[in-house]
């Protein structure tokens, strides 16, 4: 039983380090619905351990656990926890945000549409080509049907 613990320990360790869903399944041979299941339940764990110490007035242990919920729900390292609280941004976004000179919220903020934009469409790991086509199939398409992503940004 410890054992089992301890390779979801590691797999989740995994994650919250960015390395894809489907490298992770691959590398510890499950199936990427109970890895998904298991990184939720995870973070629901979180979430409840943060309330409790929240109500025992453990403000250290509850920040601490508390960003590492974010890091386990989005699957990102601590430095993209607060680029995650903007409400269209996942862990890939987060990261071409980040990696574009994103750092922070306020930098966001304090940017324009056509600098967000950019960097949006400059995230190439977040394009894939279709197996029944040669067109590239762009991942901002898959959030919202009728957005820009100059509107998107916005």
């Amino acid at each position: 039983a410890i054992h089992r613990r301890f390779r979801a320990a590691l797999a989740l360790n995994e994650l919250v380090r960015e390395v894809p869903l489907h490298e992770v399944a691959r590398k510890f041979d499950l199936p990427k619905g109970q890895l998904q299941s298991l990184q939720i339940t995870a973070g629901t764990f979180a979430g409840m351990v943060t309330i409790f110490c929240k109500k025992l007035g453990f403000k250290n242990i509850e920040l601490l656990i508390s960003q590492f919920q974010t890091r386990l729900e989005f699957g990102i390292e601590q430095e993209l926890s607060d680029l995650v609280k903007i409400s269209l941004l996942n862990g890939y976004r987060a990261r071409a945000l980040y990696t574009a000179g994103f750092h922070n919220l306020v930098l966001i903020a304090a940017a324009g549409v056509e600098a967000i934009s950019k960097a949006l469409r400059e995230a190439h790991p977040f394009s894939q080509k279709t197996e029944s086509s040669d067109n590239h199939k762009n991942w901002i398409s898959a959030l919202r049907k009728g957005l820009t992503v100059r509107e998107i940004a916005a």
